[in-house]
């Protein structure tokens, strides 16, 4: 049985990450490698992470010295990985219980570099299994097929470019670490977009698996919350997206393909930049001379005014 290393990026989540590596630990495919990597988070994380190791020795726990940031957390943690393939699950959520066995029957009998899951999204308590307007028929595409097909989309079909939601090929993922050694910054919005554009280039075939079924939180304290923004956490946000397509930009033209998919890529990298913008108005009342001084600056979108494509 080929193994999977699944690893758990943890901050911030301590009322969650028990259900999730649970979820994990008690799926139908056990030949599974578990990396809780605690980026330093500010409560009892630790204790609770070294708790569930106690009592499975699939779990392997990491403790960042200093925070790094959800990019390079997730960087560390795969490092450390011994399996034949890798996948990331975010610490507040968790999967059904048969979904790496589906998974890795579908690579295995596709020879599938990449496996796209589907998912379920879970709001304060409330499921809405809403990812199923984008059903792919369990399709398989070959070639740059599907790459074409990712960048057309602009970032509108989430399951295309977040990373929690593939299994991919351990060949694949190696080549995506050679890549993202060079990103030193520290990256917590936008960095899906990061490993998805590099490891579905290196892609020869990608498949879907609809019955396999990812549960996404939406919760306030998580790293990439918009709710209850400060100032240092939108400019922060800012950076990131500039960080992470000017990047891929340059993924790009390293390997002679950003003339073919430039135009997708400037509007995706607008519409998250607008996106960005607009989310800036739940800035807390302390902030509300930043607001108006904020949107002057900003109001337009941010890919007119930082990457020059």
């Amino acid at each position: 049985m080929k193994k999977i290393s699944i690893i758990v990026p943890c901050y911030g989540t301590e009322q969650y990450v028990e259900k999730c590596i649970n979820s994990l630990l008690n799926q139908t495919y056990k030949n599974l490698e578990i990396i809780a990597v605690n980026d330093c988070s500010k409560g009892n994380m630790q204790e609770i992470l070294e708790k569930i190791s106690e009592k499975d020795n699939r779990v392997k726990v990491i403790k960042n010295e200093v925070n790094k940031g959800l990019l390079h957390t997730r960087i560390i943690g795969s490092k450390k990985a011994t399996g034949d393939y890798i996948a990331f699950v975010d610490s507040d959520d968790c999967v059904d219980i048969d979904f790496y066995r589906l998974l890795i029957n579908n690579a295995e009998e596709n020879n599938s570099d990449i496996v796209i899951s589907n998912y379920a999204r879970n709001e304060k308590g409330i499921k809405h299994i809403n990812s199923l307007q984008h059903n792919s028929n369990n399709a398989i595409y070959e070639g740059k097929e599907f790459y074409k097909r990712y960048f057309k989309q602009t970032g509108r079909i989430i399951r295309y470019h977040v990373i929690w939601d593939k299994l991919i090929k351990r060949s694949i993922w190696d080549k995506v670490l050679e890549e993202v050694d060079n990103l030193k910054e520290r990256v917590v919005m936008t960095e899906d977009f990061v490993f998805s554009s590099i490891s579905l280039f290196y892609a020869k075939k990608v498949s879907f698996c609809d019955e396999a079924i990812y549960f996404y939180s939406i919760n306030d304290n998580q790293s990439t919350s918009t709710s209850n923004l400060k100032v240092s956490r939108i400019n922060k946000n800012i950076s990131d997206i500039n960080t992470s397509y000017a990047f891929v930009k340059n993924f790009l033209e390293k390997n002679n393909s950003y003339d073919e998919y430039k135009e997708y890529l400037e509007t995706w990298y607008g519409a998250y930049a607008d996106e960005t913008v607009m989310e800036s108005k739940k800035i807390a009342g302390d902030n509300r001379k930043f607001k108006s001084k904020f949107f002057k600056s900003n109001g337009k979108a941010l890919s007119n005014q930082v990457i020059k494509f």
